[in-house]
């Protein structure tokens, strides 16, 4: 029994430690940008990189949401709430995916936030970054002194200039 004590007393340690290396993994979320997108036909997303500080031996899951900055939640992107990513056991990297609302309306940057919550298996180190969603529409060129109608009407010009094109006589 005595023998049986000591190796269960020299185990005890070993375990804890197995276990304390194993909760002292860091997951981290990273900023991200993508380029707006024209149509829906697109699928854009916005994907923010998960990093662990260390390699897990078990799989490890987080839980994320997004909040609008200055773009609007379900007009610039699609609003999401306690999304769970799971990071498999011996992988130190995952992707929380945010899908993106494209137009055709020519504004600046937007930004939303993503926050982490509830991990299994992990502490949260960095917990929120910043998406940038930015415009790919073109402005409409401006005359300045007729202002956008200026830029419409000089559009309108050419297109007609090409069509009526006299053949030489």
């Amino acid at each position: 029994m005595r023998a049986t004590t000591l190796l269960l007393s020299a185990l005890v340690p070993m375990l804890s430690l197995a276990s304390e290396a194993e909760a002292q993994v860091t997951i981290s979320i990273g900023d991200a940008e993508v380029m707006e997108g024209d149509s829906a036909a697109e699928n854009v997303i916005l994907s923010f990189p998960l990093t662990l500080s260390g390699v897990p031996t078990k799989d490890t899951s987080v839980r994320f949401s997004t909040a609008p900055i200055t773009a609007t939640a379900n007009i610039d992107f699609a609003f999401v709430s306690n999304v769970l990513v799971t990071i498999p056991a011996g992988q130190t990297t995952g992707v929380a995916q945010v899908p993106i609302i494209e137009d055709l309306v020519v504004e600046p940057d937007e930004t939303l936030s993503v926050t982490l919550s509830s991990p299994s298996n992990a502490f949260i180190g960095v917990g929120t970054a910043t998406g940038t969603i930015v415009d790919d529409d073109d402005a409409v060129p401006q005359i300045p002194a007729l202002g956008p109608l200026g830029g419409l009407l000089l559009a309108a010009a050419l297109l007609l200039s090409r069509r009526r094109r006299v053949p030489p006589h």
